[in-house]
This record gives C-alpha cells, sequence and structure tokens, in this order.
C-alpha cells in the first residue's frame, strides 16, 4: 500500500516583492491542489526590513524563516505520519525539520547554484539535508551535484514554470533589447557589450531593469534604466522587444528567459563555458562571454527575428514550462513512494 499518497500535501512558502503577481516559483500554489498552504509573507518581509530589530533577528537566527519553520514543527507533533511538506524555497525555510518529523515527509525546492552551496556558510544547512525526504532542484547541473552528495535520496530536476496567460506576445516589435534581474547578473560585462553595440547601431534601444544599486555599471552608455516597474510595463518590454539579453555568472531557474520567450522574444544568454548545461533551445541562444562574438549573435538575431519565429519561440515555452505541466510533474514526485 502507497502510504504517501494518503498524505495530505502542505504548501510552505511566499513570494519575492520583485518578481511581481505573475512571476516566481510561488505561482506553483495556483496550479498544484495543496491540500493546505502556508503563506509566511510577513515574516520574509520582515527579514528584508534594515530595522534595527530585524538585523538582530538576522544576527541570531540569520536569513531563515524561523518562526514559519516552528509552526511546521508544531504541526509535525500533533498530526505524525499525515503530512508532506512542500517547502518552496527551502534555502530561506528550513533547517531543523527534519529533527522533528514524526513519519511525515519534507520536501524542499531549492534554486541556488551548486557554488551557493559549496560555501563554508553553508555548510550546517547542507548537512541538515540529510534528514530530507525529497530534493526539487532547477537544473541539471544542481541535480548532478546533490546526487553525488546523497547518492540514495530521492532528487529530481523539475524546471521553474512560467505563466503563458500573462506573458504573451503581440504582433509587432521594435529594434529593442531589455535586459531583466539582479542577481548573478554580469553588469560591467553587459556595459561593454551594449557600448559596442551601440557604436554600430545609432537606432537600436536598449532598456535595462534592475535596482538602482546596479546603474552605476551603466555609467556613459546609452541606455535606459528602470526599477520597480508594474507588471503591465514589464509585459509591454518584452512585446516591444526582439532581443533579451543576459549575461550571467551561474544560473538556476530563470524567470527572465521564461517571461520573454512566452512573449516571442529570442533570449541570449552570455555565460561562461561551464554554464552550458541547459540544451539550446530554439528561443534561447547560449554564447562565451566574449564581446565581439556576443554582439554578432545579437545582430543576427535582431535582423532575422520575425512573427513567425516568436510564436515557435512561445511554443516552445509552453511545451515544457507552462505551469499546468510543471504542477503535475511536482504532484507526482511529491506523492511518490520510495520507502
Amino acid at each position: 500500500m502507497n502510504k504517501t499518497v494518503n498524505k495530505k500535501l502542505i504548501y510552505v512558502g511566499f513570494s519575492f516583492l520583485h518578481h511581481g503577481n505573475h512571476a516566481g516559483y510561488n505561482q506553483i500554489a495556483n496550479y498544484l491542489d495543496y491540500d493546505k498552504k502556508i503563506k509566511c509573507q510577513r515574516e520574509f518581509n520582515f527579514i528584508q526590513k534594515n530595522t534595527w530589530f530585524a538585523r538582530i533577528a538576522k544576527k541570531i537566527f540569520g536569513n531563515r524563516l524561523w518562526w514559519v519553520e516552528l509552526h511546521l514543527i508544531a504541526m509535525s507533533v500533533i498530526r505524525p505520519n499525515q503530512l508532506i511538506f512542500h517547502l518552496i524555497y527551502g534555502e530561506n525555510t528550513y533547517k531543523h525539520l527534519g529533527k522533528f518529523k514524526f513519519g511525515n515527509k519534507i520536501a524542499l525546492t531549492l534554486h541556488q547554484p551548486p557554488s551557493f552551496f559549496i560555501d563554508e556558510k553553508q555548510k550546517s544547512f547542507v548537512n541538515s539535508l540529510k534528514l530530507v525526504d525529497k530534493l526539487i532542484v532547477m537544473s541539471a547541473e544542481m541535480e548532478t551535484y546533490f546526487k553525488s552528495l546523497f547518492p540514495t535520496k530521492d532528487i529530481k530536476y523539475i524546471p521553474h514554470g512560467i505563466d503563458t496567460t500573462f506573458f504573451k506576445p503581440k504582433d509587432t516589435k521594435k529594434n529593442q533589447i531589455i535586459m531583466v534581474g539582479n542577481w548573478l547578473r554580469d553588469f560591467d560585462f553587459a556595459a561593454k557589450v551594449f557600448q559596442s553595440l551601440i557604436s554600430r547601431n545609432v537606432n537600436l534601444t536598449i532598456n535595462i531593469i534592475t535596482h538602482p544599486n546596479n546603474y552605476f555599471s551603466f555609467s556613459g552608455v546609452n541606455v535606459t534604466l528602470l526599477s520597480d516597474i508594474k507588471d503591465d510595463e514589464l509585459l509591454k518590454l518584452y512585446q516591444e522587444s526582439k532581443i533579451v539579453f543576459l549575461p550571467l555568472f551561474r544560473f538556476t531557474a530563470n524567470n527572465a528567459i521564461l517571461e520573454a520567450s512566452a512573449c516571442g522574444c529570442s533570449v541570449i544568454v552570455a555565460t561562461d563555458k561551464n554554464n552550458f548545461l541547459v540544451k539550446n533551445e530554439s528561443s534561447v541562444l547560449f554564447v562565451e562571454k566574449e564581446i565581439e562574438s556576443v554582439c554578432e549573435t545579437i545582430e543576427n538575431q535582431l535582423e532575422n527575428w520575425t512573427t513567425e519565429k516568436g510564436l515557435k519561440n512561445r511554443d516552445n515555452m509552453i511545451a515544457q514550462f507552462d505551469w499546468h505541466i510543471i504542477a503535475r510533474q511536482t504532484k507526482q514526485f511529491l506523492l511518490s513512494n520510495n520507502d
């Protein structure tokens, strides 16, 4: 008898505010029929504040959300052998729950690349993963890394999803490029690429959506810098742009890749050779971090973009990454019994 199937599936999560209302892994709660949803948004927002109280709390407890974990431990004690906890941002919400399972199951979704977990500061957290039952990871690289650490653990690469009803294309696009995001972006390299492109194509429009702390990298470069824009404004920029350019140090899941492709953009990712672990899809080109090569690739894609190609990019995203598909795969994995 598969006892795991009879357990109640519990969502535990929050949203990153910069993801807006249509992006972020928390969207899975709209597509997967959890038995109960525990949202820890208020605690997460508190940790992000720069108040003296928040700073003291972070000094004592770190950046992980300890209050929600106490809540989960209490649930585990009260309802032994009945629950499957799915902590959608495991890096932020898990540390000690594994010591108080009482026959319940724990599944984490992890989002950071292996370089994050190799850091000495994460040693205690990585050790605590020994008591977790299942890990969902965001890239093939992560799957390989964690299976090398925990060969007998149930670990699966299930990609991030995308809301294809909101992120959708329009018929016309401009001679326009956008760059989106903050985390693991190589802004200095981007500035050099954009400066070179502008010197060769004066009619090119470049918009960069990022935190103001990153603006300094583009000093003297003729680009438009934006931050804190609304969902509809971001959607319009995707719909008007032929290219989304992402210069990345490392990456796992990436909202911008999915959003842009769903809107019919061609995506060009500049990254190091050892990051080429994602299969080149019709909408995503992975190129080495070499300025001339990147510029030539962008110019080629600008010249050869068509509406038909944009629709093909979208179809590719829907077939693989629509949230309905990802939610089904996730639920099947969470409920599978490997005891």
